[in-house]
């Protein structure tokens, strides 16, 4: 399979003009291919998926951050041989872009999954493969940037709020609910529990022995004082601030779980969580820890699911310390 990745844009854009590019794939094979929608734009700006730079500065992703099921037949996009599509994409609404300055774009092609004929495949659609980079052509963008003011502000930065508490009590603070019923309401209290222990026990028992390595990758200082910090982080996030969970948020998607941003002090419910065990392997405590790396430790989303974060782990330690999921199946197991 082979595939063209291209971004489009104006030369410039000034005050009153919306900050919008066109993000394009094209088939370039003899054959259809469908492409996980996860990880690139065709689903919006749902994921880091772009590399951006004003000059040299990198400019974080600061939207949505997901945490997903299995992906099934409607997560993936089928392009047929010589067939483009594209998508329409607001960059302000998940990079902090400058008032001005020269911006340069690329998609990450890190984050493109693909697999061959979907319809024989339906039963394994979650085995979709990562690309090989001779398996691409990419195309960026550049742009310029002369405004004023700014017309939007990212998912990011309108969710910052978390208040910490000046009173240290290393204990874990209650959390406020949204949009429950009472038997919800208690399920969620008993996962911001559970999911609490978890993150206190990882951090406890946190060494350079074979669990690290499956989740985590080959140790070294560095990538295992991250791993601290953010276990940390979770930790220290739920003694100190009161976070609030909300049911069925605006942004679900039919395959997510849950949803949040990094700092916030709120997290969003799908219909997915409501459908996993109180505890064990990929369960709602589990999630907890998950969710509360991305508010806290303001990691990101690389892999879903059990198999995919363990090669991760081996294919690129640097990535796992910063994966949500590894947290929450290190903690689990």
């Amino acid at each position: 399979m082979s595939l063209k990745i291209s971004l489009y844009s104006p030369e410039l854009f000034e005050t009153n003009d919306d900050v919008d590019i066109i993000f394009e794939v094209t088939n370039t094979a003899n054959h259809a291919v469908s492409i996980l929608k996860w990880f690139t734009p065709l689903e919006g700006l749902r994921s880091s998926c772009l590399l951006i730079k004003s000059g040299n500065k990198i400019i974080r992703y600061e939207g949505i951050k997901v945490k997903r099921g299995e992906p099934d037949q409607e997560s993936f996009l089928e392009i047929e041989p010589g067939e483009s599509v594209s998508q329409k994409i607001s960059l302000e609404e998940a990079y902090n872009l400058p008032l001005s300055g020269n911006i340069k774009v690329k998609f990450d092609l890190s984050k493109l999954f693909a697999i061959d004929d979907l319809k024989k495949n339906i039963k394994i659609v979650s085995q979709y493969n990562k690309l090989k980079i001779n398996q691409l052509a990419a195309v960026g963008c550049v742009f310029k940037l002369n405004r004023k003011n700014k017309k939007v502000m990212t998912f990011g930065a309108k969710m910052q709020g978390a208040k910490v508490s000046k009173l240290k009590t290393n204990a874990l603070k209650d959390p406020k609910v949204k949009d429950m019923s009472t038997d919800e309401a208690k399920k969620i209290k008993t996962a911001h529990s559970n999911g609490y222990a978890l993150a206190k026990a990882a951090l406890t028992s946190l060494a350079n022995d074979p669990k690290y390595v499956k989740w985590f990758g080959a140790h070294n200082a560095a990538r295992f004082a991250e791993v601290k910090r953010v276990f940390g982080k979770v930790k220290s996030g739920l003694e100190a601030v009161e976070f609030t969970y909300i049911n069925n948020g605006p942004s679900c998607g039919p395959k997510d779980i849950a949803y949040t941003a990094d700092g916030s002090d709120k997290i969003w419910l799908c219909k997915g969580f409501w459908g996993l065990g109180a505890t064990g392997v990929d369960s709602q405590a589990g999630t907890i820890v998950h969710e509360h790396s991305h508010t806290s430790g303001f990691t990101d989303d690389h892999e879903y699911g059990i198999a995919k974060c363990v090669q991760l782990a081996k294919d690129d330690p640097e990535k796992a310390i910063d994966n949500g999921d590894s947290y929450q199946f290190y903690s689990e197991t």
